[in-house]
């Protein structure tokens, strides 16, 4: 079992959260789920944690519009810049453009959960990251977490950099169009 820490301003979606986290097992009990309705709170509690040297969440879903703005992705900024290793998802019930797509898989998201939820997506994504983590944790290769989330972090900036290559040629093939 896990800590889980969600970050929504929608009551409402994290009770439904809770319920569902703790029908598939994938919290033993409440006190594993940390929520927060605001980034000030959150970022509160998660500072908290570091100062008392207890675990992190093993998983934070973070609502990317709190408060009609992208409040949540400074949160996850600040996450980043803290250097949690953590997995992370961001909640968003709109269609995301592709400059908040990249910002969110430059910060380091590892997945995005749309509105209305899909359970069973979730339940197999929560699923196998929690076997990543216990397999990482019980074949004693720690050390190897830091060298893994380097390597994903230079994929992640490649992946952006190609995406920009990508924009620039698509840009400049229609200009050839248009002459």
């Amino acid at each position: 079992m896990c800590d889980i820490f969600i970050l929504d301003n929608d009551i409402k979606i994290v009770g439904l959260l809770k319920a569902w986290l703790l029908s598939e097992h994938i919290v033993d009990n409440i006190d594993k789920i940390i929520s927060s309705k605001n980034v000030e709170l959150a970022k509160e509690k998660i500072e908290q944690l570091l100062l008392q040297d207890k675990k992190i969440p093993a998983i934070f879903l973070v609502d990317i519009h709190l408060n009609e703005y992208l409040d949540g992705i400074n949160f996850l900024e600040w996450l980043k810049e803290k250097s949690i290793v953590t997995s992370v998802f961001a909640i968003t019930e709109i269609h995301l453009d592709k400059d908040c797509l990249s910002k969110l898989l430059n910060i380091g998201v590892d997945g995005i959960i749309k509105k209305p939820f899909d359970f069973d997506t979730m339940y197999f994504t929560f699923l196998n990251i929690l076997q990543v983590n216990n397999y990482l944790k019980h074949a004693n290769i720690d050390r190897f977490t830091e060298y893994g989330a380097q390597s994903i972090k230079q994929f992640k900036e490649w992946l952006g950099k190609l995406n920009e290559i990508s924009n620039m040629h698509s840009t400049l093939r229609k200009e050839q169009e248009c002459h």
